[in-house]
């Protein structure tokens, strides 16, 4: 079931993942660094108090379905409630820390990055709706919408010479249209008069420890932007930005897409059998996870002068050389602590040790903010940001470990980084090869000696699974291991 619905979701988040890959690209075409900084820092700051407000909901409701999900009116009508409750602080934190930002001048850019922030937290709400429900063609088709948009908005907008502001207009669009769509087909006979105040309460304590938690991951992965903002200037987060989404929406998209699967079976497997009953269940979710992120990280750190030729404009092409490898890494680290060792606080309902383990990574990355991006500017962002998820990495797992022994299938581990290196060592030759051409060579080797090595070392018993689809494509019979 794990592969068959990391498959589905795979393709339910790859069209729109692609598309926002190609808006990601378009976009720092068609402006400059300083429009697209300043369009970068409305983001980081909308993704900030989205964090604070919104997220405890989110992932409560994703940890929850399961439980209340069987009276969908009273369940929908209590998560609308806590939604209603958290828009207007969450909107007004917005506009004023916005409106108090020297580099983010007019007010159409404040309106607009409210908007944007009131519509996305809809409509990531109606995303884990359809997450926990197991949804994965509603999850898609919401995804493929907001992509679609975004990327044919954000293009009309800036040609007509509206810059970081059309940017974010296109965005606070892509969200309001699919978010219209859901609340018309799955919220009809929901109101916050039918919500059931002890089902807010119980969502409040499973998840507000991780708006701190998630607040404090957005401080490692924003405060760079601000922090270089304010020393360097708005075409510098602009150039910093575009390497980083870069990396982190390649990627994340990934890493993201084994959790969509695992996430809920995982949690089904818990509540059934306890650690026992979910054994199974995690070190497949660990090692299908790491199988697809760690030659994806290596991957984007060997190719990244043929990259960023390939994809970027020229002002951000140095820059992109520089740090995408730092970032790749930064991000394989956050994705293994955020969608596996983080796992082990939500089975054992101990949310509040998440916290610490975040702070502690947090903390980390504004000190070498402080120290290193006055100094060593986007370098010095991207060291910071490495070695705070880094350390929130270690704490998670050290603390985690006390409370649910999350199982490290060390085998598979020790499998995957053989064929990764057997990838790296393939691709190494062929690196001098830029443009065009040298990416393709250097993505079509390595995915296939990446691919061969996993058969030689049958990861995840992928050798056995390949025989099968030969002997299926030839007709021939497959005796299972059972009845030999």
């Amino acid at each position: 079931m794990l592969i068959r619905n990391t498959l589905l979701y795979l393709v339910a988040r790859g069209g729109p993942g692609l598309l926002n890959f190609a808006a990601l690209v378009l976009f720092a075409r068609l402006v400059t660094p300083d429009q697209y900084g300043r369009y970068a820092l409305v983001v980081a700051v909308a993704a900030l108090v989205n964090s604070l407000g919104f997220y405890w909901l989110r992932l409560g409701l994703l940890r929850m379905n399961a439980v209340h999900g069987e009276d969908p009116v009273r369940w929908r009508s209590s998560v609308l409630l806590g939604f209603v409750g958290a828009v207007v602080p969450s909107a007004v934190a917005v506009g004023i820390v916005l409106a108090r930002n020297g580099m983010v001048v007019g007010p159409w850019l404040v309106v607009a990055g409210v908007a944007m922030l009131v519509a996305q937290g809809w409509f990531e709400l109606n995303l884990e709706f359809a997450t926990a429900s197991a949804h994965p063609v509603t999850y898609g088709m919401m995804s493929l919408a907001k992509a679609a948009l975004l990327i044919s908005g954000g293009v009309l907008l800036t040609r007509l010479g509206l810059g970081a502001e059309g940017l974010v207009i296109a965005l606070a669009a892509s969200f309001v249209l699919p978010g219209a769509w859901a609340a018309l087909r799955q919220w009809s006979g929901v109101s916050v008069r039918r919500a059931d105040r002890h089902i807010v309460r119980e969502l409040l304590v499973f998840g507000l420890p991780f708006t701190l938690t998630f607040a404090f991951e957005y401080i490692v992965s924003t405060s760079d932007r601000l922090f270089l903002g304010a020393y360097h200037g708005a075409s510098t987060v602009g150039v910093y930005a575009v390497s980083y989404d870069l990396a982190q929406q390649s990627l994340g998209m990934l890493m993201i897409v084994v959790n969509l699967a695992a996430y809920p079976i995982t949690v089904r497997a818990f509540e059934r059998g306890g650690m026992h009953g979910a054994r199974g269940q995690l070190e497949r979710h660990c090692t299908l996870l790491a199988a697809l992120a760690m030659p994806a990280a290596m991957g984007l750190a060997l190719c990244a002068p043929a990259l960023t030729t390939t994809l970027l404009a020229t002002a951000y092409r140095e820059t992109g050389r520089e740090i995408l490898p730092w970032i790749a890494f930064a991000a394989l680290v956050l994705g293994l602590k955020s969608y596996y060792f983080d796992i082990a606080f939500q089975l054992s309902r101990k949310t509040r040790l998440q916290v610490a383990a975040v702070a502690c990574g947090a903390v980390v990355n504004l000190a070498l903010n402080l120290l290193w991006i006055p100094t060593r500017g986007v370098l010095g962002a991207a060291y910071s940001t490495l070695a705070g998820y880094l350390v929130g990495l270690t704490v998670s797992w050290w603390l985690g470990r006390r409370e649910c022994r999350l199982p490290v299938p060390w085998s598979q581990l020790g499998r995957i980084v053989l064929a990764t290196a057997a990838m790296a060592a393939a691709i190494l030759p062929l690196r001098s090869i830029d443009g065009v051409v040298g990416l393709l060579l250097q993505a079509a080797v390595g995915t296939a000696v990446y691919g061969a090595a996993l058969v030689a070392l049958d990861v995840m018993g992928v050798r056995a699974r390949v025989r099968a689809m030969v002997l299926g494509a030839t007709g021939q019979k497959v005796v299972s291991a059972d009845t030999r």
